[in-house]
C-alpha cells in the first residue's frame, strides 16, 4: 500500500475512471552505473522471480538463455552499451500498450570467475 501510495504521489500511475490502477507513463528508465539499494533489490526480485518462473511457466510463455563466454575485462564499457541498445530495440519492437500481460526481461553480464585483483596485478608487473 505505501509502494502504491508514493507511485500515486509521484504520478507514476494513477486510478482510472473504474478506480483501477493504470500508468500515467508506458516507459520509466532508472539510472545506470550509479548504485542504489533500490535498485539492487529490483534486480534481486526480478532475478527471484526468473527463478520461480522456470518451473511454474510452461516453455512456450518463456525463454531462457544462457552464456559463458571468455571476455576481456576491457570490453565492458562497450558491451554495456551494446546490452542498453538492444533493450532499447527490444522495448520499441515488442511493448504493446494495449496487451493486458506484463513480461520481464532480464540480462546480466558479470564476471563467472574470482580471481585475486592483488595477484593478478603483481604477476602483470613481474612479467
Amino acid at each position: 500500500k505505501k509502494a502504491l501510495g508514493i507511485l500515486l504521489d509521484l504520478n507514476i500511475i494513477q486510478r482510472n475512471t473504474q478506480g483501477n490502477l493504470e500508468p500515467v507513463v508506458q516507459q520509466i528508465e532508472t539510472t545506470h552505473e550509479i548504485a542504489s539499494e533500490a535498485i539492487r533489490e529490483h534486480h534481486k526480485g526480478m532475478m527471484s522471480r526468473a527463478i520461480e518462473a522456470v518451473d511454474e511457466q510452461d516453455v512456450s510463455a518463456r525463454h531462457f538463455n544462457s552464456l559463458t563466454l571468455k571476455f576481456d575485462t576491457q570490453d565492458i564499457p562497450e558491451a554495456k552499451k551494446c546490452i542498453l541498445e538492444f533493450v532499447n530495440e527490444f522495448n520499441s519492437e515488442f511493448s504493446c500498450e494495449n496487451s493486458n500481460q506484463i513480461f520481464q526481461l532480464n540480462i546480466q553480464l558479470f564476471e563467472h570467475t574470482k580471481t585475486d585483483k592483488k595477484a593478478e596485478a603483481s604477476s602483470h608487473a613481474s612479467h
